[in-house]
């Protein structure tokens, strides 16, 4: 009769587990991270991606403003997750369309997105302001224009700023002379006109330096040769005069 009784007890306890939800260890469901990329989706026409292998439609994402408890991220095409956070976000030519409409700046953790070479315009940094882990953002070949925004110098961690292939014009915001921390700059194939006077004097870290394919004119400033740690460095075609600073 004991023996009986301690079996069913173990046959309820093997019952009960079974038709709990199953939470992972390191499950990759955080709420902030969740809405960011549900945001990104709806924003992105993201029922029309190439690859969308993992993440829910758009119709599961309008029922479902918050993650459950099947919810892993770390699942989703494009998404690399540590310690329960999204660190990566790579959805590169993934034929995203349209506005990130401020989807992003809850991804507290990330460290790398690239979003190069889709159809995403309009407003850039509002999108990142508070991605102070921030360390590469390449937003290459898309349909961005108008004048390079003030306040990527905000982003305090951010190494490599890559926004060629767009269509921005006008010169340097003011406060890209404060990044510098920056590692590699490429604002090549875009038709931005400026002097180089008072800008790369500062960046001493920059390895990479793509300016190519603009309308920057004058000299190139003696304080280029303050960048001791440039390995490569194109100016090429543009309307810059004179001699190459000793």
């Amino acid at each position: 009769m004991i023996i009986m009784k301690v079996c069913l007890n173990s046959i309820y306890v093997i019952l009960l587990l079974l038709i709990m939800p199953t939470i992972t260890v390191g499950q990759c469901n955080n709420v902030d991270d969740y809405t960011a990329l549900r945001d990104l989706y709806l924003s992105t026409n993201g029922d029309g991606w190439k690859n969308r292998s993992g993440w829910p439609n758009r119709a599961t994402f309008l029922i479902n403003p918050t993650p459950n408890t099947f919810t892993n991220m770390e699942n989703w095409y494009g998404i690399e997750c540590a310690n329960s956070r999204v660190q990566t976000l790579n959805l590169s030519s993934n034929g995203l369309k349209g506005a990130l409409n401020n989807t992003l700046n809850s991804l507290n953790f990330v460290r790398e997105i690239d979003l190069s070479k889709n159809a995403l315009q309009g407003e850039i940094i509002s999108n990142f302001l508070n991605l102070k882990n921030l360390q590469k953002l390449d937003l290459s070949q898309n349909l961005y224009s108008g004048s390079v925004p003030f306040g990527f110098s905000n982003i305090l961690s951010l190494r490599v700023l890559r926004l060629s292939n767009n269509k921005f014009d006008g010169g340097f915001p003011s406060d890209f002379k404060l990044m510098t921390k920056l590692i590699e700059l490429n604002l090549a194939n875009n038709v931005l006109s400026d002097s180089l006077n008072h800008i790369f004097g500062n960046m001493k870290n920059l390895s990479s330096l793509y300016l190519q394919n603009n309308k920057f004119y004058g000299e190139l400033p003696p304080s280029i040769g303050n960048l001791t740690n440039l390995e490569f460095l194109d100016v090429s075609n543009n309307e810059l005069i004179g001699e190459i600073p000793h």
